[in-house]
């Protein structure tokens, strides 16, 4: 079928009391190196397009050697994090924009330096390069 979305500025796109949050969870260990799945690009502009959304990630780091578990709730529109997001045509199928795909080491997010942070204009530039790919 046809996908068309389209979303108010981000400015506005998170006040309000009909907003609500949704969340992908992702687990990762300290043993095992390889990109993480993100989410649907179609449904995630469906979501945004819909009403005022909230996209995150919650990343649950896993490390078996130390024994830790490291929860991390992050805007999935976070500037340090859209620099390590990737579309993947292939796992979204036939007639899709594709699925986001996180790439690189994302341990930083449990550094004591991370400061989540949303850069209005590229998380719009972003998003509206989604809108505007074609289906694979």
């Amino acid at each position: 079928g046809e996908h068309q979305h389209a979303f108010p500025p981000l400015s506005v796109l998170y006040s309000g009391p009909q907003s609500r949050p949704l969340a992908r969870i992702r687990a990762k260990t300290g043993l095992i190196q390889h990109p993480a799945r993100g989410a649907n690009v179609d449904k995630w502009l469906g979501a945004l397009a819909d009403r005022a959304t909230a996209l995150s990630f919650l990343f649950v780091f896993i490390d078996p050697v130390e024994g830790r578990v490291t929860p991390v709730l992050v805007s999935a529109l976070d500037r340090v994090l859209l620099c390590h997001t990737r579309v993947q045509g292939h796992w979204g199928g036939r007639g899709s924009r594709g699925t986001t795909q996180l790439s690189g080491d994302l341990s930083f997010l449990t550094g004591p330096d991370f400061v989540e942070a949303v850069d209005i204009a590229q998380a719009e530039s972003f998003l509206a390069a989604l809108i505007d790919s074609h289906p694979y």
